[in-house]
């Protein structure tokens, strides 16, 4: 999908999903992608140190609009 559109700015994922990870897809997308910036999302407490913003659900739609909106100002 990235690559079959160039505009997008921002990536949501989940970080529990099957066969890849939300983190390890964040990780490949950045890679061929730099400028992409990564929301992550999930149920459940990371484990690990994300380079990228953690929203917990269950969230608002103004949560996540208002983290996208940071994110596409490159905040």
């Amino acid at each position: 999908m990235l690559t079959e559109e160039p505009d997008l700015r921002v990536m949501i994922s989940d970080i529990r999903m099957p066969g890849m990870s939300g983190v390890e897809l964040a990780e490949e997308a950045v890679r061929q992608f730099p400028e992409l910036r990564v929301i992550l999302i999930s149920g459940f407490t990371a484990s690990q140190r994300l380079r990228w913003p953690l929203l917990r659900k269950p969230f608002r739609m103004s949560s996540l609009r208002v983290l996208v909106a940071r994110e596409i100002a490159g905040a």
